[in-house]
């Protein structure tokens, strides 16, 4: 990913107009037809209680198409939701992790298919030395659980690359495809850190954030002076229940994505991510904290990218879903669909 070479090509109108605490919606311009309907339909989900605050940018072709904000920061903080709140992404930030990696591998600091080891000294150990970029980024490394248990949400930072070092594979690198749903972000980290000799921050800052323009409005790690803006989580109680209602495990699905286990800290997400100790924290997996503008500019970056490349027009299905994969999202088996497993990955 090379988001300099051509962020000119993202065009629209992004707002940050002030609103009233008597308004649901800011007082923004309507970019299309497209938001004129979207915003009829937050008025409804809002009468039936299904929302607090919200922000919502979607870009078409290159273009700004909606660019909507709506409602107030939290069940206890009436203030209303400005075009620069802060909101937790989640797995979203795997995208954005990934795309650092992608950054490197376009600046010549590493290939997709170098042995970590090479990069990242001590990572070689415990049958890890085979193990490629392009496993971490495809979800097929074997460590899907390298972080489980009270790793999964450490916000010490060196202690977390430690753990991942000392860590054994459960699978051979590229044999089967396993959701790395903590791993991921720190894998990527170390690999980010170890290829450019440089802090995560300061590579998300020179890859993404600056060539975008979208200083203040992206974060892994939140810095001192942005507490104000961030928006506070609920846990949406239909959801804590459906996935409550999962008792036992499910051999036909990945040891990292069992429904007992996340039954049992699904209910706390909500405070935990709400807190500064983990807003303040690296966890390239789960914590980005962004504007929905942000993040919109950055994946819109990757689709016209991906369009001005003659092979992406001859790619089949097959290889279209492996290109979605190494940017970090992970294709869900069909065993998975209908399941409760949708309401956790936010699809």
């Amino acid at each position: 990913m090379n988001p300099s070479s051509q962020s000119g090509d993202l065009q629209g109108t992004v707002t940050n107009v002030a609103a009233t605490d008597a308004q649901f919606f800011y007082d923004s311009p309507i970019q299309s037809d497209l938001e004129a309907k979207l915003k009829q339909l937050l008025i409804k989900l809002a009468s039936a209680n299904k929302i607090i605050g919200i922000q919502v940018c979607v870009y078409k072709d290159g273009k700004v198409v909606i660019d909507s904000v709506a409602g107030v920061l939290g069940d206890n903080d009436p203030r209303p939701v400005q075009h620069d709140s802060l909101f937790p992404v989640f797995s979203s930030t795997k995208g954005i992790a990934a795309g650092m990696v992608h950054w490197l591998v376009d600046n010549g600091k590493l290939k997709l298919e170098e042995n970590i080891a090479n990069i990242w000294p001590g990572f070689g150990v415990n049958n890890k030395d085979s193990i490629k970029v392009h496993h971490v980024l495809n979800h097929t490394s074997g460590l899907h659980n390298a972080t489980s248990g009270s790793f999964s949400y450490d916000t010490n930072w060196k202690k977390c690359l430690d753990c991942v070092v000392t860590s054994i594979p459960e699978s051979e690198p590229g044999h089967l495809q396993l959701y790395h749903y903590s791993s991921f972000g720190f894998l990527c980290g170390g690999i980010v850190e170890h290829a450019s000799g440089k802090k995560f921050q300061e590579v998300l800052d020179e890859a993404i954030v600056h060539p975008l323009n979208i200083e203040g409005e992206l974060y892994i790690g939140i810095p001192p002076g942005v507490e104000p803006r961030l928006a506070t989580l609920s846990a949406d109680m239909e959801d804590v229940e459906k996935i409550g209602s999962a008792k036992v495990n499910r051999p036909d699905l990945p040891s990292s994505f069992q429904p007992a286990e996340i039954a049992k800290s699904f209910p706390i997400f909500a405070h935990i991510f709400s807190t500064i100790e983990a807003r303040q924290a690296i966890l390239p997996s789960v914590n980005g904290n962004c504007t929905a503008r942000a993040l919109a500019r950055y994946y819109a970056r990757w689709v016209l990218e991906a369009l001005s490349h003659h092979h992406i027009h001859l790619l089949t299905i097959l290889l279209l879903k492996r290109t979605m994969v190494s940017r970090g999202f992970f294709i869900i088996p069909k065993s998975m669909i209908n399941s409760w497993v949708w309401v956790i990955m936010g699809i």
